[in-house]
């Protein structure tokens, strides 16, 4: 019976020890919330699969987007980089990006 005791009061005072230093480190949030770890690893993955799969055209989005909307033969995947008012026109001229 008295094993019973000490192995009841052992897993009490862990996992109080535990929950206090969880409080502890989430009072400094030094530890990300698991949705937040999650997340990040999905826009990694994204990242990743649109780097291996698209072609880069830098600063040139604005000007690619044009030829290959406008070109219907041209299937091209492609990322890069616009401005806002570019990106503006382009929503003008009914490419949605």
């Amino acid at each position: 019976m008295k094993e019973i005791v000490r192995i009841i009061l052992l897993i009490v005072v862990i996992v109080g020890v535990t929950f206090a230093a969880y409080k502890f480190i989430m009072r400094f949030k030094k530890v990300p919330k698991i949705n937040e770890l999650v997340e990040s690893i999905k826009l990694v993955e994204i990242r990743k699969y649109i780097e291996n799969n698209f072609e880069y055209v830098g600063e040139n989005f604005s000007q690619k987007v044009r030829e290959i909307y406008y070109d219907k033969d041209k299937k091209k995947t492609i990322y890069g980089t616009t401005t806002a008012e570019e990106r503006e026109e382009l929503a003008e001229e009914g490419i949605d990006l």
